[in-house]
């Protein structure tokens, strides 16, 4: 028989690993815009708001995640007893590689399920560039609060 921890409710936790802003930076729109080919679905993704640009997702790194990060310190400081080196921020990798700074080239291989779907090479260079060259620094740079706006 399993034994259940009882905790007590003013226990602050001991550590949080924390990975934070892919879905923020509207990573998800950027993956699409990467896979979706010029036509009828990518006119009608892109109407819906589903698509993302690389300049979307810098401008939101650049104007709202500093802020929603300094927000998010300030929440998580009262759950770790006020000390914050209790939180790990662990890096995302970065799935559009091939290889160390070689961004994959491309193409239908894993997308032949619809014709829609392909990595454009030109949009997926864009990308893994950004994600490599802004966004994890960036990232970086807010968790160790070199941005100014993100201390405890």
């Amino acid at each position: 028989m399993a034994t259940a921890r009882r905790y007590r409710a003013d226990r602050s936790l001991d550590l949080v690993l924390l990975t934070i802003g892919a879905n923020d930076i509207l990573f998800s729109g950027l993956i699409a815009s990467v896979i979706i080919e010029p036509g009828t679905e990518r006119s009608l993704l892109n109407r819906g708001g589903i698509l993302a640009s690389v300049q979307d997702a810098q401008k939101v790194l650049d104007r709202e995640l500093p802020d929603n990060f300094a927000k998010l310190r300030a929440a998580l400081k009262p759950l770790v007893g006020g000390n914050l080196s209790r939180v790990v921020y662990v890096s995302y990798g970065n799935p559009a590689l091939a290889g160390p700074d070689t961004p994959c080239p491309g193409g239908r291989d894993g997308f032949d399920v619809h014709p829609a779907f392909a990595a454009d090479g030109e949009r997926l260079r864009q990308a893994a560039e950004f994600v490599s060259r802004k966004f994890l620094p960036g990232v970086k740079a807010l968790a160790r609060c070199e941005d100014g706006k993100s201390l405890p």
